[in-house]
This record gives C-alpha cells, structure tokens and sequence, in this order.
C-alpha cells in the first residue's frame, strides 16, 4: 500500500516490529478502534500539510470463531489506494491507532492528533480490516497513539 501510493516503504519497514507490537496488543485488549494511515506534505505549514489520509476501522464482530488477529482485505486496499492515486515523493507519512480510553500502554508509541481533515470528502469503501478477537466492541473514546 505504501510503495504503491508513491510513498518510501523504508520507514514502515524500519518501524515494523513497533507497529506490530501496538496492534498485537491492542488488539488484544480490545481497545483498538482503527489504524489511519496520515499522508502529509513537510513543506507545508503543520495543520495544512495533510495531503491523503487512509483510515482502516477494526471491526471486532466480522469473525465470530475469532483466533485473535488482524485481516485486511487486500483487494478493496488496492482499489483504494489505486483509486487516490500516487502521492508526490516528497511526502511523508504516519500510522496513527485509534484507541479505545485506558488502552495500554506500548513502547515505542506516544499520544498525538490526527491532522485536519478540513476540505477533505470522506469516501466510505466497505469493510477493508476486521479483527478476529472474542467479544463485542466497546463505546468509542478519542485515544490516539503513533509511532515514534
């Protein structure tokens, strides 16, 4: 997803145990609520620089045999991400978890907010991530952790 949106994919790759680690985790806590992936333009003045922005909601009830992992769709990414198309190379990202309050705490994440999504359009695309963790999904809070 990242190489194919023009973004270099040597930053996800050097992060990968931290971004697994907080997903596994949350997961398994329940606290989970998405992973939105923040595509923003460094040139630009912080609160305008965001250029793309990908949000992958957890849906906790899509596997009710559930053996505690993450499934990502992998046909409805691609026809998002060919559909917004390549991001100029200069452009950054981040992956930012949307957590439930009281989530745990992981090393290697801290708290943050999301950038403006003002003059963005929200396209909806269906269910693209699920997760396969027992139980119902509980009232949604405002936690947000990134990566370091």
């Amino acid at each position: 997803m990242i190489k194919e949106s023009g973004l270099n994919p040597a930053k996800m790759t050097n992060q990968w145990p931290t971004l697994e680690n907080g997903v596994e985790v949350w997961l398994a806590s329940r606290h989970l609520r998405s992973l939105v992936l923040e595509i923003h333009d460094p040139s630009r003045r912080h609160g305008d620089d965001l250029v793309g922005r990908f949000d992958f909601t957890i849906n906790y009830g899509y596997y009710p045999d559930a053996d505690g992992e993450l499934w990502l769709d992998p046909d409805t990414v691609y026809y998002t991400v060919r559909k917004a198309g390549a991001f100029p190379s200069l452009c950054d990202y981040r992956i930012v978890a949307d957590n439930e309050p009281g989530r745990p705490d992981v090393a290697g994440w801290s708290t943050t907010s999301l950038r403006s999504t003002a003059g963005f359009t929200r396209h909806e695309v269906g269910t693209a991530a699920a997760a396969s963790v027992p139980g119902s999904p509980t009232t949604p809070g405002q936690d947000h952790d990134q990566r370091q």
